[in-house]
């Protein structure tokens, strides 16, 4: 994800990879499980409104 702060140039803050998986019935589709896998992490610090925690 690239995003930029008041102070802070465009730049990249988060990347990763989403494993979701995918489901149809009779309302459409919709997807019943969605995961986001941090591989790297930047300079969060002007970008989130709270701590970020591992976990």
């Amino acid at each position: 994800m690239f995003q930029a702060a008041e102070r802070l140039p465009l730049q990249a803050v988060i990347a990763g990879r989403r494993e979701d998986s995918f489901a149809r019935d009779a309302q459409g589709g919709h997807f019943p499980e969605r995961r986001m896998r941090v591989d790297l992490l930047g300079d969060l610090s002007h970008h989130l409104l709270y701590p970020l925690q591992a976990g």
